[in-house]
């Protein structure tokens, strides 16, 4: 039996074919883009031998995130390679205690109480990266700062710069990764836990990327 099938019915059926088409070409183009752009960001990201060994600046920021970065910064301070220290977005519960246990535990605390009353910052009011830009530039104008190391895991570096040099367009900025060691960089594609750490960060990367985008073309999104 024959169905009859009018031109515009036809029409009509030849416009969905199309426009599904176009949806799943533009699917594919998405998600070719975006393994292209985590691929490209897991090969630019620090690797251990590429720290910034020997190279002073005025001050450097921890990004809370771990003890690994905590003690990273109190190493260049106590070893004179800057001069003062901020710690950036610590718990409401963490304390000058708090950082000589970590210090000591790292074998760090030589001369500590000293450098806590005149050199280390604790920075309780940044909740993420963004409110670590800002706490920062705010403390870095108070000490009249004019280049700063970031202090933050390999993987989250690129987002940190992204939004330091936003927050702090005349401040010179430095990147002083850490290398978690149960964040497997190497052979990242056979260990879920960093696989998904990777891509997570990723996404929280472009749509930092974006915003910044549209706060320079629109000012007044700025917060």
């Amino acid at each position: 039996m024959r169905v009859f099938v009018s031109k515009r019915q036809r029409k009509k059926r030849a416009q969905r074919r199309l426009i599904l088409g176009l949806i799943a070409v533009l699917l594919v183009a998405a998600i070719g883009g975006w393994l292209y752009g985590f691929i490209a960001y897991v090969k630019a990201m620090p690797q251990p031998d590429h720290r910034r060994q020997g190279v002073t600046s005025g001050a450097a920021v921890v990004l809370t995130g771990g003890p690994l970065r905590v003690t990273s910064g109190l190493a260049l301070l106590t070893s004179g390679q800057i001069e003062q220290l901020l710690i950036s977005g610590v718990h409401a519960d963490f304390s000058t205690r708090s950082l000589t246990a970590i210090a000591r535990g790292a074998k760090l605390d030589t001369k500590l109480d000293r450098l806590i009353s005149c050199c280390i910052t604790l920075g309780y009011a940044a909740h993420d990266t963004v409110g670590n830009a800002k706490e920062t530039a705010l403390w870095a104008a108070l000490y009249e700062v004019t280049s700063v190391r970031v202090v933050t895991a390999q993987y989250h570096m690129a987002r940190a710069l992204l939004e330091f040099d936003a927050a702090m367009p005349h401040v010179a900025i430095i990147a002083d990764p850490v290398f978690p060691p149960d964040v497997k960089q190497d052979t990242w594609y056979r260990w879920p836990g960093t696989l998904f750490l990777f891509t997570q960060e990723y996404s929280k990367l472009q749509l930092a990327r974006l915003r910044v985008r549209l706060q320079q073309l629109l000012p007044n999104l700025r917060s």
